[in-house]
């Protein structure tokens, strides 16, 4: 019996999730096209605004699971170089000093 859209989402969420903290890209890669067809059917259906809320919550979760993921593949990338630009937006202090307290 095929899952409602909804609990699709929900199950293709938590393997998003599972597989942004084992760093699997080729899954993560393609779950994508499976979110966006099961989006499609959820957006021509009337969900509660609760259960929306859920999927909202845990996809905002994932983001920021898989922004991380991003950082620490970037840092790989670019071990050992300076940063261009600090956390804040501005450029890191002459001599890799900290910007702390420099406007």
């Amino acid at each position: 019996m095929p899952l409602h859209p909804f609990d699709e989402l929900v199950a293709l969420l938590d393997r998003e999730r599972e597989a942004a903290r084992r760093a699997d890209l080729d899954t993560l890669v393609e779950l994508q096209e499976a979110k966006r067809i099961v989006v499609e059917q959820i957006s021509h259906s009337e969900l509660p605004r609760d259960r929306l809320a859920e999927l909202a919550e845990k996809a905002h979760s994932n983001i920021w699971l898989l922004r991380h993921l991003v950082q620490c593949l970037q840092g790989m990338i670019n071990e050992g170089e300076e940063p261009t630009y600090s956390a804040t937006g501005k450029l890191p202090a002459p001599g890799g000093g900290s910007s702390r307290g420099n406007a």
